[in-house]
Formats: C-alpha cells, structure tokens, sequence
C-alpha cells in the first residue's frame, strides 16, 4: 500500500517510519529543503533554540544526548533520525504542498 505524508517535521518523520515498519510504500513531501519541520534552517528563526532539557527531547529508538540544543543540533538529531530509520530517502524535499483530495483505487 502507498502512503503520503505531508512535513518532514518531527511528527512526520516518525508517521513515516511507523508506516514503513507495517509495510507502506511511503514518500513524505516537504517545502524545505532539510528534515525537521520549524528545526530545518529554512524553517527557524535566529537564535531559535530547543528549551527541553536533557532527555526530554528525543524519541524512544534513538536517544538523543542534547541539552538545550541549537537550531542546528536539533535538526541534525532529526535528520540521523531520518536517516536511521529509512525515512530520509523517502522525502521529497523543496515540495509545497498545496492542496490535496482523494483518488480511486486500491
């Protein structure tokens, strides 16, 4: 089965590994160029930094040793995230979506 997700942030990236461990065919479409949703450097403001302390931030599969971590830190945390899990060669990066609505077929 095919599944499309939309953002390549945090909440994305993980949708997309769930539904490639259970079998999907995934392709994940994003506007920014990086993974990482408002973490990517299109996607924050200057200075913008992650205020969870140690251990707070990060997801079950894959601690995270950051602490108070940059802009930087954080996407790069999300982007081996990505990467770890098969979900970084299925995003489509620099692809707005716009609009979407439902086909026919299985």
């Amino acid at each position: 089965m095919r599944a499309c997700v939309v953002g390549a942030g945090p909440g994305g990236i993980v949708t997309a590994k769930v539904l490639l461990e259970n079998g999907f065919d995934v392709t994940v479409f994003d506007k920014y160029q990086q993974v990482g949703g408002i973490w990517s450097a299109e996607g924050c403001y200057d200075g913008l930094a992650n205020q969870s302390a140690l251990r707070i931030f990060e997801f079950a599969d894959l601690p995270n040793r950051l602490h108070f971590a940059s802009a930087v830190d954080t996407q790069r945390y999300l982007e081996n995230y990505a990467e770890t899990f098969g979900v970084l060669d299925r995003v489509r990066p620099g692809t707005e979506v716009i609009s979407i609505r439902p086909v026919e077929g299985p």
